[in-house]
Protein backbone atom coordinates (compact mmCIF):
# COMPACT_ATOMS: atom_id res chain seq x y z
CA UNK A 1 0.00 0.00 0.00
CA UNK A 2 2.82 2.40 0.82
CA UNK A 3 4.65 1.58 -2.38
CA UNK A 4 1.62 2.66 -4.45
CA UNK A 5 0.33 5.57 -2.27
CA UNK A 6 -2.87 3.57 -1.81
CA UNK A 7 -6.27 4.95 -0.90
CA UNK A 8 -8.55 2.46 0.80
CA UNK A 9 -12.23 3.51 0.86
CA UNK A 10 -14.19 3.22 4.10
CA UNK A 11 -17.72 4.15 5.02
CA UNK A 12 -17.50 7.86 5.78
CA UNK A 13 -13.95 8.37 4.54
CA UNK A 14 -10.80 6.55 3.51
CA UNK A 15 -7.41 5.38 4.66
CA UNK A 16 -4.56 7.09 2.80
CA UNK A 17 -1.15 5.46 2.73
CA UNK A 18 1.66 7.77 1.64
CA UNK A 19 5.30 7.15 0.93
CA UNK A 20 7.89 9.87 1.54
CA UNK A 21 10.99 10.61 -0.56
CA UNK A 22 12.95 8.43 1.91
CA UNK A 23 10.85 5.39 0.94
CA UNK A 24 12.49 5.18 -2.50
CA UNK A 25 15.97 5.61 -1.01
CA UNK A 26 15.70 2.53 1.24
CA UNK A 27 16.35 -0.78 -0.48
CA UNK A 28 13.83 -3.35 0.66
CA UNK A 29 14.98 -6.96 1.03
CA UNK A 30 13.56 -9.45 -1.45
CA UNK A 31 11.53 -11.16 1.25
CA UNK A 32 10.41 -9.29 4.36
CA UNK A 33 10.31 -11.07 7.68
CA UNK A 34 7.89 -9.29 10.02
CA UNK A 35 7.71 -9.60 13.79
CA UNK A 36 5.69 -7.74 16.36
CA UNK A 37 7.52 -5.75 19.01
CA UNK A 38 5.70 -5.93 22.31
CA UNK A 39 7.54 -3.32 24.39
CA UNK A 40 5.25 -0.34 23.81
CA UNK A 41 1.96 0.12 25.61
CA UNK A 42 0.35 2.97 23.68
CA UNK A 43 1.10 1.77 20.13
CA UNK A 44 1.45 -1.46 18.17
CA UNK A 45 4.81 -1.87 16.47
CA UNK A 46 6.08 -4.29 13.84
CA UNK A 47 9.68 -4.75 12.75
CA UNK A 48 10.37 -5.53 9.08
CA UNK A 49 13.79 -7.21 9.35
CA UNK A 50 16.54 -4.57 9.26
CA UNK A 51 14.46 -2.49 6.85
CA UNK A 52 11.66 -0.63 8.61
CA UNK A 53 9.66 -0.19 11.80
CA UNK A 54 5.91 0.30 11.44
CA UNK A 55 4.14 1.94 14.36
CA UNK A 56 0.32 1.92 14.48
CA UNK A 57 -1.23 4.45 16.86
CA UNK A 58 -3.93 3.20 19.19
CA UNK A 59 -5.05 6.67 20.27
CA UNK A 60 -6.08 8.79 17.33
CA UNK A 61 -6.03 12.58 17.34
CA UNK A 62 -7.18 14.87 14.55
CA UNK A 63 -4.47 16.76 12.73
CA UNK A 64 -0.81 16.21 12.04
CA UNK A 65 0.92 13.82 14.43
CA UNK A 66 3.97 15.42 16.13
CA UNK A 67 6.15 12.33 15.63
CA UNK A 68 5.52 12.37 11.89
CA UNK A 69 5.83 16.14 11.54
CA UNK A 70 9.07 16.31 13.56
CA UNK A 71 10.66 13.31 11.85
CA UNK A 72 9.95 14.61 8.37
CA UNK A 73 11.10 18.13 9.20
CA UNK A 74 14.40 17.03 10.75
CA UNK A 75 15.35 14.79 7.82
CA UNK A 76 13.78 16.50 4.80
CA UNK A 77 14.22 20.16 5.73
CA UNK A 78 16.85 20.50 8.45
CA UNK A 79 19.18 17.78 7.11
CA UNK A 80 19.59 16.22 10.56
CA UNK A 81 21.14 12.81 9.91
CA UNK A 82 20.81 11.27 13.36
CA UNK A 83 17.15 10.41 13.41
CA UNK A 84 15.39 7.59 11.54
CA UNK A 85 13.91 8.72 8.24
CA UNK A 86 10.13 8.66 7.92
CA UNK A 87 9.44 6.27 5.06
CA UNK A 88 5.69 6.62 4.98
CA UNK A 89 2.49 7.42 6.82
CA UNK A 90 -0.99 5.97 7.21
CA UNK A 91 -3.83 8.42 7.73
CA UNK A 92 -7.56 8.10 8.33
CA UNK A 93 -9.40 10.86 6.45
CA UNK A 94 -13.09 11.50 7.06
CA UNK A 95 -15.39 12.46 4.19
CA UNK A 96 -15.33 16.03 5.55
CA UNK A 97 -11.57 16.11 5.01
CA UNK A 98 -10.53 15.84 8.67
CA UNK A 99 -7.55 13.53 9.12
CA UNK A 100 -5.86 11.59 11.90
CA UNK A 101 -2.60 9.68 11.76
CA UNK A 102 -3.04 5.91 12.02
CA UNK A 103 0.63 5.02 11.72
CA UNK A 104 4.14 5.79 10.56
CA UNK A 105 6.93 3.74 9.02
CA UNK A 106 10.50 4.68 9.92
CA UNK A 107 13.68 3.24 8.51
CA UNK A 108 15.16 0.64 10.85
CA UNK A 109 18.19 1.87 12.77
CA UNK A 110 20.02 -0.60 14.96
CA UNK A 111 20.20 0.84 18.46
CA UNK A 112 20.61 0.09 22.13
CA UNK A 113 17.28 1.49 23.25
CA UNK A 114 16.64 4.84 24.83
CA UNK A 115 19.16 6.71 26.97
CA UNK A 116 17.10 6.48 30.15
CA UNK A 117 16.70 2.68 29.99
CA UNK A 118 20.38 2.25 29.00
CA UNK A 119 21.46 4.33 32.03
CA UNK A 120 19.19 2.49 34.46
CA UNK A 121 20.41 -0.89 33.19
CA UNK A 122 24.03 0.22 33.41
CA UNK A 123 23.65 1.52 36.97
CA UNK A 124 21.88 -1.68 37.98
CA UNK A 125 24.75 -3.80 36.64
CA UNK A 126 27.33 -1.51 38.22
CA UNK A 127 25.75 -1.77 41.68
CA UNK A 128 25.27 -5.50 41.29
CA UNK A 129 28.99 -5.87 40.46
CA UNK A 130 29.92 -3.64 43.40
CA UNK A 131 27.93 -5.92 45.69
CA UNK A 132 29.72 -8.99 44.30
CA UNK A 133 33.34 -7.73 44.33
CA UNK A 134 33.05 -5.08 46.99
CA UNK A 135 32.71 -1.34 46.74
CA UNK A 136 36.44 -0.78 47.38
CA UNK A 137 37.49 -2.82 44.34
CA UNK A 138 34.93 -1.03 42.19
CA UNK A 139 36.04 2.40 43.41
CA UNK A 140 39.73 1.55 42.87
CA UNK A 141 39.33 0.73 39.17
CA UNK A 142 41.28 3.32 37.16
CA UNK A 143 39.13 3.06 34.03
CA UNK A 144 35.72 3.32 35.65
CA UNK A 145 32.74 3.58 33.37
CA UNK A 146 34.52 4.03 29.98
CA UNK A 147 31.76 2.38 27.94
CA UNK A 148 29.02 4.32 29.65
CA UNK A 149 30.93 7.60 29.42
CA UNK A 150 31.39 7.02 25.68
CA UNK A 151 27.64 6.42 25.34
CA UNK A 152 26.85 9.58 27.33
CA UNK A 153 29.29 11.62 25.21
CA UNK A 154 27.68 10.42 21.96
CA UNK A 155 24.19 11.13 23.32
CA UNK A 156 25.29 14.64 24.35
CA UNK A 157 26.86 15.24 20.93
CA UNK A 158 23.70 14.13 19.10
CA UNK A 159 21.59 16.38 21.32
CA UNK A 160 23.93 19.32 20.65
CA UNK A 161 23.67 18.64 16.90
CA UNK A 162 19.87 18.65 17.15
CA UNK A 163 19.69 22.21 18.49
CA UNK A 164 21.04 23.94 15.35
CA UNK A 165 18.71 21.80 13.23
CA UNK A 166 15.76 23.13 15.23
CA UNK A 167 17.09 26.72 15.08
CA UNK A 168 17.06 26.98 11.27
CA UNK A 169 15.16 30.01 10.02
CA UNK A 170 12.35 28.43 8.04
CA UNK A 171 9.10 29.36 6.35
CA UNK A 172 7.44 26.44 8.16
CA UNK A 173 5.63 28.24 10.97
CA UNK A 174 5.53 25.14 13.18
CA UNK A 175 9.35 25.06 13.23
CA UNK A 176 10.23 28.74 13.01
CA UNK A 177 12.43 29.66 15.99
CA UNK A 178 11.02 32.18 18.44
CA UNK A 179 13.23 35.17 19.10
CA UNK A 180 14.26 35.71 22.70
CA UNK A 181 13.09 39.20 23.61
CA UNK A 182 13.99 41.43 26.56
CA UNK A 183 10.85 40.41 28.56
CA UNK A 184 11.83 36.73 28.09
CA UNK A 185 15.32 37.41 29.45
CA UNK A 186 13.90 39.45 32.35
CA UNK A 187 11.58 36.58 33.34
CA UNK A 188 14.50 34.14 33.28
CA UNK A 189 16.69 36.40 35.39
CA UNK A 190 14.05 36.90 38.08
Amino acid sequence: AMHSDARLPLEGGEIRVHRTPSFAEAAAPEQLVVRRIGAEQSNSTALFEDYAVLKLYRRLHAGIHPEIEMGRYLVEHAGYANTPRVMGTIELVAAKGEGAALGVAHEFVRNQGDGWRYTLDYLGRFHEDADLVGAEATEAASDRHPTYLHFARVLGTRTAELHPALAIDTANEAFRPDAVEAPDRARRES
